[in-house]
């Protein structure tokens, strides 16, 4: 790595400051004894991770584990299509051909080398399976399937295995692909409720009401199930409080909401009234705006069931997963109304809300019930991270910070963290190089983005019946 060694005054002190070029990273004005000791801190940590989709059987469809098989869980996949590769082919990666797999997106790959998503996936690697290369090429792909297959052959050996050397102590698991699910696969994994589906459904009973209605997270077929007969808005509101009543039961740590994915997250207060006066009506009768807000007045309900049951809120905000999505949808400043209307109900913002960070740093600075969670964020653009995060701490308490990794695989999760604790030091190092820090500080907040603030945040100490020291 090649270093170059300048002196800067600052308020009367002379400091030596490095600029680090290589691995296609840029730090600047870091001095290195102070990065190289804080990184080494924050490596120490025992994470508490506020946000991931860990789902192993998304790897274990049949066929051996291999590459491609960790790269289609991950955002990497998204930068491919965007450097015009053709989607994922779930059966080709399924059969194991790594030679025609390279054939097909080799090129692609290469394309994306300058990215943060391909570069934390590189660094994962490095950390977990000793890849010594700086890229990604058809023979060392090789040898990762070939470590990769072995290490899945027992999979949640491996698993616990690869947490224990993050170390990751515990994760925030949202399984949003069975919303009813109100069980947890591994000890580190703590519940998460998703309320999205309550949303979703409420305006579309008569699909979902089919025979062939897709069953997965689907009030409707759930309350079958059930033998709970839902004939009015009363009705839909008392299913779903019961699912709140379970998920709290069963020590679910907070509700969670992607649903910007869906539609734009502009809620509006509507009456219930109203709403019972939409619900009553054929589904197939309602505009898009009364859809909207008989979905607006879900989602304000179900932030009232956050109240009631004391569950902080985490909301997707900003970046869309996935290639040409309406990324208006998630813009942060659309949340004020909601923000203002339960200022008991604490919120926490994802992915600070990128492109829209400076967004963020606006609403955690003047809205007490607002927290920041840098989930996803160094992954999607490193570079912002590090700006928007030297922009948040000018202007946001430092308890207010949360990270997660938003992953699906330990691969990814092991990577992602990676790049976080890279960000986290380089920002802090850089303030304390300046003089604007003092190093107790720094490890202070360090450790509160990456374990304290999440323990008073989420009442682990309570919820847990143990100390989090």
């Amino acid at each position: 790595m090649k270093a170059i060694r300048l002196v800067c005054h600052f308020s009367g002190l002379i400091l030596p400051l490095i600029f680090l070029a290589g691995c296609g990273q840029q730090q600047t004005s870091v001095d290195a004894a102070i990065y190289n000791s804080l990184k080494s801190y924050i490596d120490s940590i025992k994470v508490i991770d506020t946000h991931q989709h860990q789902k192993l059987s998304s790897i274990l469809r049949g066929g051996e584990v291999n590459f491609y098989t960790i790269l289609s869980t991950t955002g990497l996949g998204t930068d491919l299509v965007s450097a015009g590769s053709p989607g994922l082919d779930a059966d080709m990666i399924e059969r194991g051909d790594l030679d025609s797999l390279w054939k097909t997106y080799g090129v692609f790959l290469d394309r994306c080398r300058n990215t943060s998503v391909y570069g934390h996936l590189v660094q994962s690697f490095r950390i977990l399976y000793d890849m010594d290369e700086p890229y990604f090429t058809r023979d060392n792909i090789e040898k990762l399937s070939a470590q990769l297959a072995h290490n899945y052959n027992n999979p949640e050996s491996w698993y616990r295995e690869a947490l224990e050397k993050a170390p990751i102590e515990l994760m925030l698991n949202d399984q949003w692909w069975d919303q009813f699910k109100v069980r947890t696969d591994f000890e580190s994994h703590a519940l998460v409720m998703r309320i999205d589906m309550y949303m979703v459904s409420i305006a579309h009973r008569a699909e979902l009401e089919r025979a062939d209605a897709d069953t997965m997270s689907n009030p409707f077929y759930q309350a079958r199930r059930e033998d709970f007969e839902i004939r009015d808005l009363d009705d839909y509101l008392a299913f779903a409080d019961r699912w709140f009543a379970k998920f709290v039961e069963r020590g679910a740590l907070c509700a969670k909401t992607a649903n910007a994915y869906h539609r734009s997250i502009d809620y509006r207060n509507v009456s219930k009234e109203e709403a019972y006066r939409l619900f009553a009506r054929p589904p197939e009768t309602l505009t898009p705006g009364q859809r909207k807000r008989l979905e607006d007045y879900m989602f304000f309900w179900c932030v009232g069931k956050c109240a009631e049951y004391d569950l902080p809120l985490q909301i997707h905000t900003g970046y869309l997963a996935g290639n040409s999505r309406s990324l208006e949808n998630g813009r942060p400043m659309k949340l004020l109304d909601v923000f203002q209307a339960f200022p008991q109900v604490k919120f926490s913002l994802f992915h600070g809300g990128f492109p829209w960070y400076q967004e963020i740093g606006a609403l955690a600075k003047s809205y007490p019930n607002v927290y920041v969670d840098l989930c996803w964020l160094p992954v999607i653009s490193r570079e912002t991270a590090v700006s928007a995060l030297h922009q948040w701490l000018d202007c946001v308490p430092y308890t207010k910070f949360f990270w997660g990794g938003d992953c699906y695989t330990v691969e990814d999760a092991v990577g992602s963290l990676e790049y976080g604790r890279d960000v986290v030091a380089q920002v802090l190092a850089e303030r304390v190089s300046a003089g604007r820090m003092s190093m107790e500080l720094a490890r202070e907040v360090a450790r509160g983005i990456f374990r304290n603030n999440a323990i008073r945040f989420f009442k682990l100490k309570e919820k847990f019946g143990k100390d989090f020291n």
